[in-house]
């Protein structure tokens, strides 16, 4: 059995909620973009792994959220509204993708990227999301 390619799921759901299009447009990425226009939000899955091993129907995967801003109160909003929306809205069947049963909170990090000149606002959150086909 395959099992949810929670990364992709996640990040073509999120980029059709009009809460996030409001803040980040379809700037939704789980690589950092070349030329990157601010704000914008990356999920990327760090971990992750079947609950049980038989049947292998129950997948975990880790993913790390990281909300850029402009300013640091824009990348705060943007980790709110998407942890928000996860917690409210994102648990169910997606047609022709697989379900998702549960999602979990980790850490909330403000850790402001200094891969860029001058260092980006960033929060970081963890979140465990429970999938199955």
């Amino acid at each position: 059995m395959i099992v949810v390619d929670t990364e992709r799921l996640l990040s073509a759901w999120l980029r059709d909620q009009p809460e996030i299009v409001a803040i980040v447009d379809d700037r939704v990425y789980t690589d950092n973009p070349n030329r990157a226009t601010f704000p914008f939000l990356k999920l990327t899955q760090i971990a992750g792994g079947p609950v049980f091993s038989r049947p292998l129907y129950l997948d975990e995967a880790l993913i790390q959220l990281d909300a850029y801003g402009g300013p640091k109160v824009l990348a705060r909003q943007l980790i709110d509204t998407t942890r928000s929306l996860l917690a409210e809205r994102f648990a169910g069947d997606h047609p022709g993708v697989g379900v998702v049963t549960g999602v979990n909170f980790g850490d909330l990090t403000y850790l402001p990227d200094d891969g860029y000149a001058p260092p980006k606002p960033r929060f970081i959150a963890m979140t465990s999301i429970y999938t199955h086909p």
